[in-house]
């Protein structure tokens, strides 16, 4: 009897649910909202990245205009707000190599998924922002 009770749970247990298996269509769906969520997070991500930057560099540029004209440490205060402008705006340049092979995907996708041309379009004309 022990040893049926063994049987009986080997045998729930490697019965599982039936899971459906989605549609091309629900992965050419599912593959665009992706693209969709990443582009609201890179748009989000630029916005506060330069928001920040320019908060720093405005509070320097602020400092540097109030200090004295003799003191020496005026020179060496545009180097950080300089080199950072340069290091954010080498990092939008390597970002934006990635734009036009994503606007070829989604604009597939659409194609794909038979969307109208306004989504492609939109598509379009949206991507290139990032």
């Amino acid at each position: 009897m022990p040893g049926s009770k063994d049987a009986q749970s080997q045998q729930s247990s490697t019965q599982r649910p039936e899971v459906e298996e989605p549609s091309q269509r629900e992965l050419l769906w599912r593959e665009y909202a992706l693209h969709c969520d990443l582009y609201k997070f890179h748009l989000e991500s630029t916005i506060k990245l330069l928001v920040l930057m320019f908060a720093v560099t405005g509070a320097m540029l602020g400092y540097y205009i109030n200090l004295q004209p003799t003191n020496d440490l005026r020179k060496f205060l545009l180097v950080p707000a300089c080199a950072m402008n340069l290091i954010v705006g080498f990092g939008f340049l390597m970002a934006a190599r990635g734009v036009p092979a994503r606007k070829r995907e989604v604009i597939s996708i659409a194609k794909k998924t038979w969307l109208s041309e306004s989504t492609e379009s939109y598509a379009s004309a949206a991507l290139p922002l990032l």
